[in-house]
């Protein structure tokens, strides 16, 4: 990252992005990106008012599906809890 010192010591921790940093990637508008958050499709944090994302979460929304697998999300099961 430009300005920023390196230590070769520190775990690698993986790149957050801004609001605009992410728009960049993604190559999409802001007002597409809030469509996006407020319909729950992209994976973020709101800290202090702004939103910030993973460089490696947002690029893993496109990694390919291969065919045939199940892409829907299923409800968890309560198996183990009853409610009376």
């Amino acid at each position: 990252m430009k300005g920023q010192r390196r230590d070769n010591n520190m775990p690698d921790y993986e790149e957050i992005l801004d609001l605009d940093a992410a728009c960049d990637l993604l190559r999409i508008h802001h007002r597409t990106m809030y469509t996006l958050l407020k319909e729950g499709k992209v994976p973020a944090v709101k800290i202090g008012g702004q939103w910030r994302f993973s460089k490696k979460e947002l690029l893993n929304m496109f990694t390919p599906v291969k065919p045939g697998a199940d892409t829907t999300t299923k409800p968890e099961s309560n198996s183990g809890s009853s409610q009376a």
